[in-house]
């Protein structure tokens, strides 16, 4: 039916919005990621120069000016993969956004700072209403009531209210709720029994036997990405631990320096460090992101039809 027909149109739509998401976050860390190298590729022939310097007065060992030198090259050889990767997601978002090659880089050119990773909390679960609108369940929801429409399946009976990757002791996917619905054979939710549909046609079964099948698709699916979610948030909380961590050692080295106290190699082997963690933190930022546009499809978030 034409119900079922524009469900299916809004999964079309939201797996190219999902899409989109996704690469325009790859995008973004992707230069982060360019520019925290470039830092660090400079700090490094910083030090590379110093100990060269070092070297020529006999202060040091010249296997150290080597060893320095290896390390900047392998350094600078991640540099070119890294700016053809940014160009391939430029063209990429071009093509999911119908524009010609080229047409969005002034748009996506790098930015100064990486997308902010400012999300919700979401560590207590989501209601199951949440999936109500998902495609799938749109689309199922609709030929089953297309199969029942003679004997009147109330579209309120069809879906249980359980809460989906609940923590803290609150209902969730595992919990009694959701394995009783699921594993009732003949069953299409707390109110709605098949035994209703046993007189009925094999085409009543089969759609309800359809929608229950969606239905727990789509929990478990949600249940994954909010499990993939957390474990992102968190995996950012303690990088940005670290990172503020470096950024302290680095003032305090420089006030040491400043005041004689070290010299400038150990400035820059701290500046080095913090923008490796830089780094570190601006990959975990790109995942959540990622992992936050994963869930959106998941739940079935489908972007508002144009006018």
């Amino acid at each position: 039916g034409i119900a079922r027909q524009d469900a299916l149109l809004d999964l079309t739509r939201l797996t190219l919005v999902s899409d989109v998401a996704k690469n325009y976050f790859s995008l973004r860390t992707t230069q982060a990621q360019i520019a925290l190298m470039q830092q660090d590729i400079a700090a490094l022939r910083e030090i590379q120069s110093l100990t060269a310097a070092r070297a020529q007065r006999g202060l040091l060992n010249h296997i150290d000016t080597e060893r320095q030198q290896s390390e900047l090259n392998a350094l600078a050889a991640q540099l070119p993969p890294l700016m053809a990767q940014e160009n391939a997601l430029t063209g990429q978002l071009a093509l999911l956004s119908g524009e010609q090659p080229g047409a969005l880089n002034a748009l996506l050119q790098a930015q100064t700072a990486a997308p902010s990773a400012g999300l919700p909390d979401l560590s207590l679960g989501m209601p199951s209403e949440i999936a109500r609108r998902r495609p799938d369940i749109l689309a199922a929801e609709a030929q089953l009531h297309s199969a029942t429409a003679s004997i009147g399946a109330a579209k309120a009976d069809l879906y249980p209210s359980i809460r989906i990757g609940a923590k803290f002791g609150l209902e969730s996917t595992q919990s009694s709720g959701f394995s009783a619905w699921g594993n009732r054979v003949w069953s299409v939710g707390p109110s709605l029994d098949l035994p209703i549909f046993d007189s009925g046609r094999r085409e009543q079964q089969e759609a309800a036997v359809n929608y229950q099948k969606t239905v727990l698709n789509a929990w478990k699916e949600i249940d994954e990405a909010l499990s993939a979610y957390a474990a992102a948030q968190q995996e950012t909380a303690q990088l940005a631990a670290r990172t503020r961590n470096t950024a302290e050692a680095l003032r305090l080295v420089n006030a040491r320096y400043k005041n004689g106290l070290t010299d400038y190699t150990a400035v820059l082997d701290v500046r080095r460090r913090n923008v490796q963690a830089q780094q570190a933190l601006a990959a975990a930022q790109g995942r959540l992101n990622m992992q936050f546009a994963a869930l959106n499809k998941a739940v079935g978030n489908v972007p508002a039809k144009k006018i």
